[in-house]
């Protein structure tokens, strides 16, 4: 009989749905490209929750959990998928350094122009 973590399982399905996290991964990959590239993922959040205007301690932690949430399901998303993913871990797993790649300055590189052709 195969155990299964419920919990695990869920992240995992919803893992799968690019289309729940991608606003969250666009504003982390925004913010790591605007700050050269690589911060640590509460610098992240905190730079997220300035940018949304919110300043209490409680805000800011909800913030933290959205942005923390969507980066593991981005990262969980990525790893079952053949091409480049956006963002990675320079120091291996379980580090709390996030990275955009170069794929994903692409990406914000396109929209950019996609946007300023549409102006």
């Amino acid at each position: 009989m195969t155990v299964i973590e419920l919990e695990a399982y869920r992240r995992v399905v919803r893992a799968r749905r690019l289309g729940d996290i991608a606003p969250a991964v666009a504003d982390i990959l925004h913010v790591l490209v605007e700050s050269g590239g690589a911060l640590h993922r509460r610098e992240v959040a905190q730079r997220l929750a300035e940018r949304r205007g919110i300043f209490s301690r409680e805000g800011r932690e909800a913030v933290e959990a959205e942005v923390f949430g969507a980066f593991d399901r981005y990262m969980q998303f990525a790893a079952g998928k053949r091409q480049a993913p956006l963002m990675h871990l320079p120091f291996g797993p379980g580090s709390y350094r996030w990275a955009v790649t170069e794929a994903g300055r692409r990406l914000l590189a396109q929209a950019g122009e996609r946007r300023a052709a549409r102006s």
